[in-house]
């Protein structure tokens, strides 16, 4: 199911709504310092940004094998893993964004509001300690805001 759903993802039309302009990736980086790391807008654009990374990859890979003489199919089928990885990182940035827009809809008292931000930047903060390297490789973190996460968890 997940290699199904990583295939449908790597379609251009879903790059297209995904990929960040210039623009954004500049506001990330403000939205980073203003808000800090574990912020769940700034957590929210980095899962993003890893599922980013991890569709292009996928497909420049798949170019490249095709290039090289590769079957289409046997191209698409060599490139499993990276497809799999690409579905469970759409999958926490959907998790992430749909919670966060969850909670800013829902009419909530001030408290109930922060305690659900809070669980949802601990689910964030869960993820971006599993997946550093991701974090490290896609979305524009750094070994300083992966160390200010675990202050933050601890």
């Amino acid at each position: 199911e997940a290699l199904r759903f990583g295939r449908n993802i790597v379609k251009p039309e879903f790059l297209a709504e995904q990929k960040p302009s210039s623009l954004e990736s500049v506001a990330k980086m403000s939205i980073i310092s203003a808000k800090g790391i574990l912020d769940v807008d700034v957590a929210v654009e980095a899962f993003r940004s890893i599922t980013i990374g991890r569709v292009t990859e996928a497909l420049d890979e798949l170019e490249c094998r095709k290039m090289a003489g590769m079957a289409p199919e046997v191209a698409w089928n060599s490139i499993a893993v990276r497809l799999v990885a690409a579905a469970e990182s759409y999958a926490r940035h959907f998790v992430v964004k749909t919670f966060v827009q969850g909670v800013e809809r829902a009419q909530l008292s001030a408290g109930g509001a922060r305690i659900l931000q809070s669980l949802c930047r601990l689910y964030a903060a869960f993820w971006i300690r599993e997946n550093s390297g991701d974090f490290l490789r896609y979305s524009g973190f750094d070994r300083t805001d992966l160390l200010e996460v675990d202050r933050c968890v601890e």
